[in-house]
């Protein structure tokens, strides 16, 4: 396991934002076994990602941060597959504590308004990766794989804007 000052320089650019340059991203999720915390490291270097990226494109609006937040959300939902091989999954628990951390980094760069749901738009919530996987064979989960039901947060935000 990789300790927090560890993690920290893993950062190509330095977080300048008070609130978020020390912040314990996920921490709740490091303190519970069921999330592996090789796995974890990869969702917090998301959360630090999108600190970077906020901080060096300086969005000017909500729709400007939505789209970057969807793209974070995206990568998140990639990672679901890791979760799964290590026996765990990005389950409600989970959703509501990284919900809390894009919150608070909406707040931290001033977008203290930003609705959480739209911040997290795109999340893979409809059911976890295994509850997925013993649905895979169906005939209509394959009919709506097909046919693109599962767009990602990056395409559809691009899309938007």
């Amino acid at each position: 396991m990789m300790d927090t000052s560890d993690r920290e320089t893993e950062n190509a650019v330095p977080i300048t934002n008070h609130q978020t340059a020390g912040y314990a991203f996920l921490q709740e999720m490091y303190e519970d076994p069921y999330y592996p915390d090789a796995v974890l490291d990869q969702c917090r270097a998301v959360l630090l990602r999108l600190c970077e990226t906020i901080e060096s494109d300086r969005p000017s609006d909500l729709a400007t941060l939505y789209v970057l937040t969807r793209a974070a959300t995206a990568e998140f939902n990639g990672l679901q597959a890791e979760f799964e091989a290590a026996g765990s999954e990005i389950e409600t628990v989970a959703r509501e504590l990284i919900a809390d951390d894009f919150c608070l980094i909406a707040s931290a760069y001033g977008f203290a308004e930003a609705d959480s749901e739209e911040l997290i738009a795109g999340r893979d919530c409809e059911r976890g990766v295994m509850a997925r996987k013993r649905m895979s064979s169906s005939p209509q989960t394959k009919a709506a794989t097909s046919a693109g039901w599962r767009t990602s947060a990056l395409e559809s935000a691009l899309r938007m804007s």
